[in-house]
């Protein structure tokens, strides 16, 4: 019988009981792309949540006021704020039945989420399921269309050099399992020896958690599709590694059931404390950013945090979660709200100079200068000039000038290069 329709029929049965799960796989570390939330709760209605009732009405009365029709075609946006307001009534209702976790459930949620986590990861090392990845990996290295550091966590430069030459060899012994290096297809205790000694190589190398999961990204997506492309990799996973099939189904059932499991634990984590966000957002709703916009970028720094988390560290998981919270409204803030984009350090620093000039100011009886400010901050002076810059209003040369004249400006700002024509005569 053929191994694609073998192949095809176990992973329908697989396939029904994970398909849900596939679109909670993305680490937020790993990928850019939707996380491991389900749609209608961490991604795109995040909302509002733990909101007074009665102030939610008088919020949303004030925007359908403000949205008054006042002309042909106004009655669209009286519509569309009704369907936002809509949207966080009903996402109030969601939220509400969550119930806040006690300290001993969240030490439990978040020791199954790294404990798992590592057993995971070392359940799929083991497993050489990750090794042709890898060696897609080091052909890019080799290519210089990837940096060698980004193979390991601990000690990058070191352990990468250190990886190449284990991938290299992982190289050769993979040839020898695949059969082609000239000599066939080993016998089964040859090829138990040859996936041994892959094992040892693969366990010896902090492998980076980005590598690891778009491995498992892409083992997933051929295990579960039906398109014959990915059958196609399914089965090179099994030729390249000397597996049959029975087994690679196996490994690959215990495989998901471990990152379900883990998977089961940060969806609990991150619900349970969606009422977080949605008390940090309000500290930002004079940025001028809708509260969508800001519990939606929120929602992703709770994600991210419910990653980081360390239960060994006796903290409490909020204490934790708020700065990752806070960090991804205020860098979605910064980035909306300004004309120019700038990087989040830059008005880190511009906050901490704007702080400083009223104090060095009272001490000095006159306004401080940078050199000043950069010693008082311990900042270098290229950005503490940087950070006085950023509080100036960029001015748009198609701007006119005040007084009703209408020339811009662009037509009184002079040209520093542009050649005068005396100059050109003489």
């Amino acid at each position: 019988m053929d191994d694609s329709l073998i192949l095809d029929k176990t992973s329908l049965l697989i396939y029904c009981g994970v398909v849900k799960s596939f679109y909670l796989s993305m680490d937020p570390t790993a990928l850019s792309g939707p996380l491991f939330a389900e749609g209608a709760m961490v991604r795109s209605a995040l909302f509002s949540a733990y909101l007074p009732e009665n102030d939610m009405t008088a919020r949303n009365g004030m925007a359908a006021d403000a949205m008054e029709p006042s002309g042909p075609g106004a009655t669209g946006s009286v519509a569309a704020g009704a369907d936002v307001a809509s949207v966080m009534s009903h996402y109030l209702q969601d939220v509400r039945q969550y119930p806040l976790l006690t300290h001993e459930h969240e030490l439990a949620l978040a020791r199954q989420i790294q404990e798992g986590g590592r057993g995971w990861r070392q359940a799929f090392v083991w497993s050489l399921l990750v090794v042709p990845d890898l060696l897609a990996c080091r052909l890019r290295v080799r290519r210089g269309a990837m940096d060698m550091t980004a193979l390991c966590e601990a000690d990058p430069a070191l352990a990468s050099e250190t990886a190449m030459v284990l991938l290299d060899r992982l190289q050769v012994l993979q040839r020898q399992m695949s059969g082609t290096t000239g000599r066939g297809v080993p016998e089964a205790e040859t090829a138990a020896v040859l996936r041994d000694e892959m094992r040892a190589l693969m366990q010896s190398v902090p492998w980076h958690a980005t590598i690891l999961q778009q491995a498992w990204a892409r083992l997933r997506l051929a295990m579960t599709s039906n398109l014959v492309r990915q059958q196609r990799q399914a089965r090179r996973y099994r030729v390249s590694l000397g597996y049959s099939l029975a087994t690679l189904c196996d490994l690959w059932g215990h495989l998901e059931d471990l990152y379900v499991r883990v998977e089961a634990a940060k969806q609990e984590l991150t619900t349970r404390n969606l009422r977080l966000v949605i008390s940090v957002a309000r500290e930002f709703m004079h940025t001028g950013l809708p509260l969508t916009d800001l519990v939606q970028e929120g929602n992703i720094g709770l994600m991210r945090a419910v990653n980081k988390f360390d239960y060994q560290r006796n903290l409490k998981f909020s204490t934790y979660a708020v700065w990752w919270i806070k960090q991804a409204i205020r860098r979605a803030v910064y980035d909306q709200m300004a004309l120019i984009r700038v990087p989040e350090y830059m008005y880190e620093s511009a906050r901490q100079v704007q702080k400083m000039i009223p104090v060095l100011t009272t001490e000095l009886g006159r306004a401080p200068t940078p050199g000043e400010m950069a010693q008082r901050l311990d900042l270098p002076l290229e950005r503490v000039e940087r950070s006085l810059a950023l509080t100036h209003e960029p001015v748009s040369l198609d701007q006119t000038q005040a007084g009703g004249r209408e020339r811009p400006f662009q037509e009184r700002v002079a040209d520093t290069e542009a050649v005068q024509g005396l100059e050109t005569v003489l």
